[in-house]
């Protein structure tokens, strides 16, 4: 096995209320990996802890085999951790090529100060954004404003923008919420498309999205994992099923 990422006993406790509980979780490199749950499950405070925002009460976080819990937000991007939001997180005022280069322009640099010392429109960050924004659907959509875009671009958007900064993990959280059956379907066969070179994991409701997807399933309950395995797997699970699936087969 050669994993991307691996957490050893990952706590976070906020009070008396323990979000994540000792959690040892590992993803190999170019796995397509999705974590589900019912709603305070922890999977939300699980990704905090991974991009760096959220500090964990105790346990550790390995990123290719280096200790990264005590590493800033800021550089775990430049390292190659990439996450997409639950709510987008785009600059909606902003044209949809404007959005992009901001994220390209860090990817390109790897210095946080550029951009204040020079232009996003030179011809490297340019290129590069146009390139993106084909990769997901939305050059021909360059010029609008971004917060005019339906909610199934403005996902794919946001994904593009993580892209921008070359991770080798992209982490996405709820990448079809608010979307169309065709935003859905685009996003599935988009984030299939980026599996060929990332690793990645989903944090989806979806259920059927994530059958289509998922090479692997967690599932988390009350801040802990309490099954993990193939989407056959998970479909059979019969603790799953009576905690997260109703009681009902997938």
């Amino acid at each position: 096995m050669n994993p991307i990422l691996k957490t050893e006993g990952l706590t976070c406790r906020f009070g008396g209320l323990v979000a994540v509980d000792s959690v040892d979780y590992m993803l190999n490199k170019g796995q397509l990996a999705s974590i589900i749950g019912p709603n305070g499950a922890g999977k939300s405070t699980f990704y905090k802890l991974i991009v760096g925002v959220q500090t964990p009460t105790q346990g550790r976080i390995y990123f290719n085999g280096e200790d990264i819990t005590d590493v800033k937000p800021h550089r775990r991007v430049e390292m190659g951790i990439a996450k997409s939001f639950q709510i987008v997180q785009i600059f909606a005022n902003m044209r949809v090529i404007e959005n992009m280069a901001v994220a390209a322009q860090q990817g390109l640099t790897k210095d946080s100060r550029m951009f204040y010392l020079s232009s996003w429109k030179n011809s490297k960050t340019i290129q590069k954004s146009e390139e993106i924004l084909g990769r997901i659907d939305l050059l021909g959509d360059k010029e609008k404003k971004a917060g005019s875009l339906p909610q199934g671009q403005k996902k794919r958007l946001e994904i593009g923008m993580a892209l921008a900064t070359d991770p080798s993990l992209l982490l996405l959280d709820e990448p079809t919420a608010g979307s169309s059956p065709a935003e859905t379907q685009m996003t599935i066969d988009l984030v299939k498309e980026l599996s060929k070179d990332l690793s990645i994991v989903i944090v989806e409701h979806k259920m059927d999205v994530v059958m289509k997807l998922a090479e692997r399933i967690t599932v988390m309950h009350q801040g802990s994992i309490i099954a993990d395995g193939t989407p056959n797997e998970i479909r059979s699970n019969e603790l799953v099923k009576s905690v997260y699936l109703g009681g009902s087969d997938a």
